[in-house]
């Protein structure tokens, strides 16, 4: 999945828990319902009721658990539900992440419960560990949330911090304009004859693809124009003029 652009400065655990949200969708999609539909679930049905209720809301809430998780972790990248990383992050309090304690106290009592009935069913064994395995996902996925509340971005957004562009960032730009340049080299018959504007907006197309702020090209800055001038913050980041090469002796 594509990092929404304005989000690019924390896409490094974004993309983390875009990871634990394929791990929550294949469990809502295909653990969960295996173990409930073509194992020997179906066997809890029979046991009385102090003894059923511990070990079906195992797949109650896990289940619940894994269909939250699979799509809230990603909806980060739509603008429309949450306009800042702020709003995504602070729309975790008080849930899930928050509620470890308790449930690990329902994974202890299904646990408890299997061991004292005769013969329980292999799949409330197997629920139990995916229960677990998603508890630990959750932990995870906390230390992730605090993690993105020391983030510049959702710093700034709070009023505590200013982004500015770093040096591995500046670098990407250079690596950008490398890469198509490169291009223009392996595909010489798309390219041939294009004037240095059109070359210019192919360059452009790929900075804005990677940038946090805006890439544009012709634009006045100070006292004339420059031909590639990225900004973020307010401030310039990058400047680039664009030349033809004619051999050294003209350079």
């Amino acid at each position: 999945m594509q990092i929404r652009n304005d989000f690019q400065p924390a896409s490094l655990i974004l993309n983390r828990l875009v990871e634990y949200s394929k791990v929550f969708n294949n469990n809502n999609m295909h653990e969960w319902p295996h173990l409930k539909n073509n194992e020997d679930f179906r066997e809890v049905y029979s046991l009385p009721f102090e003894d059923r209720n511990p070990l079906e809301e195992i797949y109650a809430t896990g289940r619940d658990l894994a269909v939250f998780m699979s799509s809230r972790l990603i909806e980060f990248n739509y603008a429309e539900v949450f306009p800042t990383l702020k709003s995504f992050v602070d729309s975790f309090h008080g849930g899930w992440i928050y509620q470890i304690d308790q449930l690990k106290d329902i994974s202890q009592t299904a646990k408890n419960k299997s061991e004292q009935i005769n013969h329980c069913p292999w799949a409330i064994r197997q629920m139990i560990k995916l229960f677990d395995r998603q508890i630990d996902l959750l932990v995870a996925i906390k230390q992730c949330l605090e993690s993105l509340k020391d983030n510049d971005l959702y710093k700034w957004e709070i009023g505590q911090g200013q982004i500015t562009f770093q040096i591995p960032e500046y670098t990407r730009i250079l690596e950008c304009v490398h890469s198509v340049g490169k291009m223009f080299e392996r595909l010489p018959s798309t390219y041939i004859g294009k004037d240095e504007e059109s070359l210019r907006d192919h360059i452009l197309v790929s900075l804005e693809s990677i940038v946090f702020g805006s890439a544009t090209g012709e634009t006045f800055n100070k006292r004339g124009k420059t031909d590639i001038l990225v900004r973020g913050n307010g401030a310039n980041e990058f400047v680039g003029e664009c030349k033809f090469w004619k051999g050294k002796g003209v350079f």
